[in-house]
């Protein structure tokens, strides 16, 4: 099944949001922290290649000096991002490419190193089942408030 990085990423946030995304159910269009993320985006990094696509699913943000980048806005999410830019390592390691990533806070002016371990990989392999249970639900799973929910695209649609 083919997974995105950014559904991988939901399912370290919220298995509702993750079933939502896959069957195309979004708000984010309209959610001005994602509004935000697209325009850093858009105006960082404008030098290097952006969105190299893997599989036509996952999409990096960029690539430099045989480093893998994602940028975030904030680092709230911090394990979301984390583990999103694991699972792109261990695409590219499917497929012949070992590569270290980093995590770029521009608006905080920090990076974070990430490396794939071991480990990493039968971890990531167990949550990829667990997403495809969860997007084989015939419903969502019930919401579960979490402090995160008051900013999230989905907020309204889950608990008005």
């Amino acid at each position: 099944m083919d997974i995105s990085g950014t559904l991988y990423s939901y399912y370290f946030l919220c298995k509702r949001k993750v079933w939502l995304y896959y069957h195309k159910i979004s708000f984010e269009n309209q959610n001005k922290d994602v509004m935000m993320g697209k325009e850093i985006d858009q105006n960082y990094y404008k030098t290097e290649k952006h969105n190299i696509l893997i599989d036509g699913v996952a999409s990096i943000d960029y690539i430099k000096n045989n480093i893998v980048y994602e940028v975030k806005k904030s680092d709230k999410q911090h394990e979301m991002g984390v583990n999103q830019l694991k699972y792109y390592l261990h695409l590219l390691k499917l497929r012949g490419v070992d590569m270290k990533g980093r995590i770029n806070y521009p608006l905080l002016k920090k990076t974070e190193d990430v490396v794939l371990k071991e480990d990493d990989e039968g971890i990531i392999i167990k949550n990829l089942e667990d997403i495809e249970k969860i997007i084989d639900l015939a419903v969502p799973p019930e919401p579960i408030f979490l402090n995160v929910c008051k900013s999230c695209a989905y907020y309204e649609f889950c608990f008005s």
